[in-house]
């Protein structure tokens, strides 16, 4: 069962992205090694509910459908709330972007063992050289004052929360990504 926001009613964000830092500034305090994690307990349902809702009033989200997937589970994680945060909304954006308007982009999260993965689905399919530079930083098919984007997804998710993020994209099935987590971590193993 998908349940999604259609009242696009709301007042409307823009720019799309309204960081919670400048994305540029993460990316360069975790090149120079000065990013540090501030942890704390939360609800992986309850972050991926507040992403989406941020999303429904975002422009870029306008004639499309952000639809939280019904068998997504709710699970305590100790991380770093804000970086998770700049992962999955980074994600989602990417989605819906690439997303005509009308197209639903689907998001959950699962446990499993130890760890929370987070997924967005979209029918969009990637070509085949664009998905070859996917994490490449300063990469982009849109402009030279992008690309940090899907570079910062993998960056932030595997050095400092010992995360693993993959996609596929194949014709008849679209574009996953996702991104799994550890359920806790702590500030002394999270940059080793």
């Amino acid at each position: 069962m998908l349940t999604g926001i259609k009242d696009k009613s709301a007042k409307t964000v823009c720019p799309v992205h309204t960081p919670l830092e400048s994305l540029g500034q993460i990316i360069a305090q975790v090149e120079n090694n000065t990013l540090r994690l501030d942890l704390s307990a939360f609800e992986s349902l309850v972050l991926l509910k507040e992403i989406r809702d941020y999303y429904d009033t975002s422009c870029l989200s306008q004639d499309k459908l952000i639809a939280l997937d019904g068998t997504s589970q709710s699970v305590q994680m100790v991380s770093d709330r804000r970086l998770l945060t700049h992962v999955i909304r980074q994600m989602i954006a990417n989605a819906v972007e690439a997303s005509p308007m009308g197209q639903t982009v689907h998001i959950g999260c699962l446990a499993d063992h130890n760890h929370c993965t987070f997924w967005v689905i979209n029918e969009a399919v990637i070509p085949e050289f664009v998905q070859d530079n996917m994490f490449v930083r300063d990469f982009s098919t849109k402009s030279q004052t992008r690309g940090l984007g899907t570079y910062s997804i993998k960056l932030l998710s595997e050095k400092y929360l010992k995360g693993r993020t993959t996609f596929t994209s194949k014709a008849n099935q679209g574009t996953v990504f996702r991104a799994t987590f550890p359920l806790v971590i702590s500030a002394t193993n999270a940059t080793k």
